[in-house]
């Protein structure tokens, strides 16, 4: 097959248009240029080729390249390179930046330009490449530029691994070499540069040991912030495998370089420490699932029935994957969603997607996974006047679910706070789906939701104002109890009940809070009903709690905070502090966040 590409360009656009083709002739043989003769003359600076239209490439799926986002400045020419060299740098650039909107076909192109082994080529895609990864605007740009910083990131992860194996060394050099000549700046310089390094530990394009070693290096000849900034980034990325490939002398050495710097540096020594946890046995990843996602995992969801786990990323990819770690299914939310949540009804096979916009001022949508389907995605199904959907529950029975949702009305002053109640059968059409029950919370957004006991008419909240609420849908007007937190609290981002007699409650000030019903129903104190104690397992917020009850150990909780995996034994004393140990035997918890990771481990009782 073959693919005609007619410019219409003005003279003045001919050495431009010029240039354009010469580069992408030094990307592959297949470029060939016909040109329309002019009054029996072909314009000055373009060859004349005989030959008819030859394809970029034999891929038919794959098009002309497709409109870039804007490109930024040309660089400067570095010592030794000519305009000509930097304006082809400039143009390759300027079609990766294209990856955007024609990811597969740029992926194909570089694929086939790079297994040549041209020397020449290779150095033309490394200097273009780390301009692109490296532009500043990445570093504080809002999600959607993250989730664009991601996919050009991904190119590496779809290329061939000889290409990845061979262009290696050459990056991590690139990559070294910006490290070094920002050392002297200050430490956001050295983020990015960071950032696409611990990328290419996770692609296997740089050797764990080898990376342990560089990073001992600058810590003990006086490039301590390098060192560190490499070592942070590629351990919050990657720590599953820096642990599995590490040999104990390593983590042993690299831990003594780490006690001996001085006390400028003790926040940084204390987080990694306290992060990577090197000296603790109970940690331990069972496994890494194959790593399908290209930005960051957003929410996780578990099939008991089927043993599937469902996951979602911020660029609005939604993956189904089966008990041996395979991708069974992929949907995409679309292009301006991502799922901010998700939920599973085991009985009807469906999942349930709340999605927030990438774009501020945006509705929020509600969708669905039917997982037995021909035709599995249903919706996305726009809410009008929701900004901002937080959260999700099933209420107990499976025939209801819960929305934390903000919702912007006309002729009010301020958004209002609603828990949305909906009918699971109303998950059909745009029309269909509307709620049976609106919960308005008078104490700012709801940050998250559960079912309690098997009423089907009863629900826990928490919401932004610090308060924990017991709501039944018989009384949407106001809770029905408040429950007690403590002060310094922070905002409840997790909710679970143990479907008996507990509360546990997770904090963004790295406090967890348990009720205990059966014990406030024998002292009759008054609302607001008080906690039964407090504890924390670590230093960082609590993103998710989940009983465990456990026939052989007793009543134990799961519990994730930003940078950890705990148990928790909730049997223990109530007066004294539950014993914790690190997450390292059955059940499985699933873990996913920046790394693009699902990652499984095994919660081991003490």
């Amino acid at each position: 097959m073959k693919i005609s590409i007619d410019l219409d360009i003005e003279a003045s656009e001919i050495p431009l248009a010029t240039e354009l083709l010469n580069t992408l002739r030094s990307l592959t043989e297949h470029i060939r240029v016909r040109q329309h003769q002019e009054n029996g003359h072909v314009p000055n600076g373009m060859s004349h080729s005989p030959e008819p239209d030859v394809p970029l490439q034999p891929d038919a799926g794959s098009m002309a390249p497709a409109a870039a986002p804007q490109a930024t400045q040309a660089p400067a020419p570095q010592e030794g390179q000519d305009s000509t060299t930097l304006q082809r740098q400039q143009a390759l650039s300027n079609y990766i930046r294209s990856a955007i909107e024609n990811f597969g076909g740029v992926v194909k192109n570089l694929e086939q330009a790079l297994a040549s082994a041209d020397p020449e080529v290779e150095k033309l895609f490394l200097a273009a490449f780390g301009e692109v990864v490296l532009d500043p605007k990445y570093l504080h740009g809002d999600e959607a530029v993250q989730i664009e910083h991601s996919t050009y990131i991904g190119l590496l992860r779809e290329m061939n691994a000889d290409i990845r194996r061979r262009i290696s060394q050459a990056l991590v050099q690139v990559l070294v070499k910006k490290l070094m000549e920002r050392a002297n700046q200050p430490r956001t310089a050295l983020m990015l540069p960071a950032i696409v390094y611990a990328h290419l530990v996770l692609l296997d394009m740089a050797n764990v040991r080898g990376t342990l070693k560089m990073v001992e290096k600058f810590l003990t000849n006086g490039h301590e912030a390098v060192g560190l900034t490499m070592l942070g980034k590629t351990a919050e990325m990657c720590i599953d495998k820096v642990l599995q490939h590490a040999s104990p002398v390593h983590l042993t050495s690299l831990t003594a370089a780490l006690d001996r710097l001085g006390p400028q540096f003790n926040y940084d020594v204390d987080y990694l420490n306290g992060f990577i946890r090197w000296k603790d046995p109970c940690f331990r990843v069972l496994s890494t699932r194959k790593q399908s996602h290209y930005s960051a995992i957003s929410a996780l969801a578990y099939d008991p029935n089927e043993k599937q786990l469902i996951s979602a990323s911020r660029d609005g990819v939604v993956l189904v994957w089966d008990e041996w770690a395979n991708v069974i299914q992929k949907h995409m939310l679309g292009p301006t969603h991502y799922a901010i949540g998700l939920a599973v009804l085991p009985e009807q096979r469906d999942v349930i997607i709340v999605g927030q916009p990438l774009a501020k001022g945006s509705p929020a949508c509600i969708a669905a996974i039917g997982l037995d389907e021909p035709h599995p995605l249903k919706g996305p199904w726009s809410r009008p006047r929701t900004t901002t959907a937080s959260c999700i529950a099933i209420l107990p029975g499976g025939r209801q679910f819960a929305v934390g949702e903000t919702q912007s009305r006309p002729g009010e002053a301020g958004p209002s706070h609603v828990i949305c109640v909906y009918d699971c059968a109303s998950l059909q059409s745009a029309d269909s789906l509307q709620p049976t029950v609106n919960l308005v919370s008078t104490n700012g957004a709801v940050m998250c939701l559960s079912g309690y006991s098997t009423n089907k008419q009863v629900l826990l909240a928490g919401t932004r104002g610090g308060d924990v609420s017991l709501w039944t849908l018989s009384s949407p007007a106001a809770p029905v109890k408040i429950f007690s937190m403590p002060q310094n609290a922070g905002v409840p981002l997790c909710l679970d009940y143990d479907g008996l007699n507990a509360i546990l409650c997770g904090t963004s000030q790295n406090m967890l809070v348990h009720w205990d019903m059966q014990m406030m129903a024998q002292v009759k104190k008054p609302d607001p009903l008080p906690y039964s104690r407090t504890f924390q397992v670590d230093t960082y917020a609590v993103v998710k709690v989940q009983f465990w009850p456990n026939q052989q150990h007793g009543m134990h909780a799961a519990i994730i905070t930003s940078h950890g995996c705990w148990i928790a034994d909730l049997a223990s004393n109530p007066k004294a502090k539950p014993r914790a140990a690190w997450a390292g035997q059955y059940p499985y918890l699933y873990v996913g966040g920046a790394s693009q990771k699902v990652h499984v481990c095994q919660l081991v009782p003490e």
